[in-house]
């Protein structure tokens, strides 16, 4: 049958071996799609390209595009390098060698149950962990213009677990604390002198108490969770589908091929 073939052959294994690629491309996105929970996006199902055969050299490869080698833990196993975001919090010295951040328990998550791109650009500002051109149009911190602020445990204080935590303060806090910082400023500024002097005098210290009393305390979120970065099991058989896939359909594949390469005049 290959004598029948003749000089199509080049072209014939090359199809055979790039349909067969693409099927262990479709089957691992379909494992992956089976073993990631809470569902993954389509740009981390998407980690997979192959490197297509040709007619001069009739060897394809599957493998991980750039950038998404965090697929490498998930099918060989092992502990993963830090993400982009823990490598400039180490850099700051707020996360110590080895370590990873996880959602907080209060932080906002994004549909996938991880931790929102904005409130972790917002930590990343506020603590000055941006390098480069991005340090430069973060100086004063997109948090610090939005009264927003963060401090950062790396081992746990008191009742407080390693993290970042973002204060928070009520509206009315606020206002009040903003009106109690104008007070203290007229009674610096006061002058005192005479009896109306000292009328207005205990009139801003009435207001100061009453304005300390109403005061509510201010609050903290943890947004960011401190953890050593663990190592991981393989979950995505990603060798064992693919050596299951050419096994089982490599012959019918190269059949198919041939007999489209030949205009259908093949008979098996």
């Amino acid at each position: 049958m290959l004598k029948d073939i003749g000089s199509k052959l080049p072209k014939v294994m090359a199809g055979t071996v790039n349909t067969l690629a693409g099927k262990v491309k479709e089957a691992t996105i379909k494992e992956m799609r089976t073993k990631f929970k809470g569902g993954t996006s389509n740009w981390v199902l998407n980690s997979f390209d192959i490197k297509k055969a040709t007619t001069s050299d009739p060897t394809a490869e599957v493998f991980y595009k750039r950038g998404r080698n965090f697929i490498e833990i998930q099918v060989d196993g092992g502990r993963r390098k830090p993400k982009g975001a823990e490598s400039l919090l180490m850099a700051k010295g707020v996360l110590g060698a080895g370590q990873a951040y996880l959602p907080g328990k209060d932080a906002a998550r994004d549909q996938y149950e991880n931790l929102s791109p904005g409130i972790r650009n917002q930590v990343l500002s506020y603590l000055q962990a941006y390098t480069g051109r991005k340090a430069r149009n973060n100086r004063q911190g997109a948090s610090l213009r939005n009264g927003t602020q963060f401090f950062a445990l790396q081992q746990g204080k008191g009742s407080l677990s390693a993290g970042v935590y973002q204060r928070i303060d009520e509206a009315k806090s606020t206002a009040l604390r903003a009106q109690r910082a104008m007070i203290a400023k007229r009674i610096i500024q006061n002058q005192y002198k005479g009896k109306g002097g000292k009328i207005q005098r205990q009139e801003l210290i009435k207001q100061l108490k009453a304005a300390n009393k109403a005061l509510l305390p201010r609050g903290i979120n943890r947004v960011m969770a401190f953890s050593k970065i663990k190592s991981y099991t393989p979950s995505i058989k990603f060798y064992e589908i693919g050596n299951k896939i050419i096994a089982d359909n490599q012959a019918e594949v190269f059949r198919k091929v041939a007999n489209i390469e030949m205009g259908g005049r093949l008979q098996w």
